[in-house]
């Protein structure tokens, strides 16, 4: 890889100083997110008759590629090789992208982030390409109990956790993931999915 583009491009304040600047090109495009949707949307986007002038992508996150990244087991290397795809359309046209980290798109009850309008008003195009951002809540008894809840509280002391904390645990996602156990002498996996055979 001949530059190091997509790791710690950051900040919130750096994207609204670039942007205003990017805003007088003719036809831009923000895409909020940079997992494999968003890389293969750049793709097809640069590929079109009629590309972008140019082609912001934003991200929570301060590393670039989503669930290929923090979603995926480690042992999926096959599966994980698709960043170097996104890394490769990135280099090939660096002079018409951007990329930046720590950046929140959210509602206009958070000041301190950006919110779609805000993007609407700096971009010719928005496309919202993220994905899942918390777990789904099951109605289960204890399930909100902290996994060091004490025997009175959690039976057992067995904790029940969604797996997106287990996933971004053995992936070193950079969001810390809630205390877990040091053992699973005894698990119980709700699903049936690509994730559940993972982390079985």
């Amino acid at each position: 890889m001949s530059r190091a583009p997509l790791v710690g491009r950051p900040s919130l304040l750096d994207f609204t100083m670039i942007s205003s600047r990017i805003s007088t090109r003719l036809y831009t495009t923000c895409i909020v997110g940079t997992g494999p949707s968003a890389f293969y949307t750049v793709k097809y986007l640069l590929s079109s008759p009629t590309p972008p002038s140019h082609i912001t992508l934003l991200d929570t996150s301060p590393c670039p590629f989503g669930l290929i990244r923090s979603g995926v087991a480690p042992d999926h290397q096959d599966v994980k090789n698709a960043v170097n795809e996104y890394t490769t359309v990135y280099n090939k046209n660096a002079a018409k992208l951007s990329l930046f980290g720590n950046v929140t798109v959210s509602s206009p009850s958070n000041p301190s982030d950006l919110t779609v309008a805000d993007l609407q008003a700096r971009f010719t195009t928005v496309i919202l390409s993220y994905g899942c951002q918390k777990d789904r809540h099951l109605d289960l008894p204890y399930i909100d109990a902290p996994t060091n809840s004490p025997v009175a509280i959690v039976p057992n002391n067995l904790p029940i956790f969604p797996s997106r904390s287990l996933v971004n645990f053995y992936n070193g996602h950079p969001v810390p993931a809630p205390p877990l156990p040091a053992t699973f002498p005894n698990v119980v996996v709700i699903g049936a999915g690509n994730v559940s055979l993972d982390v079985r």
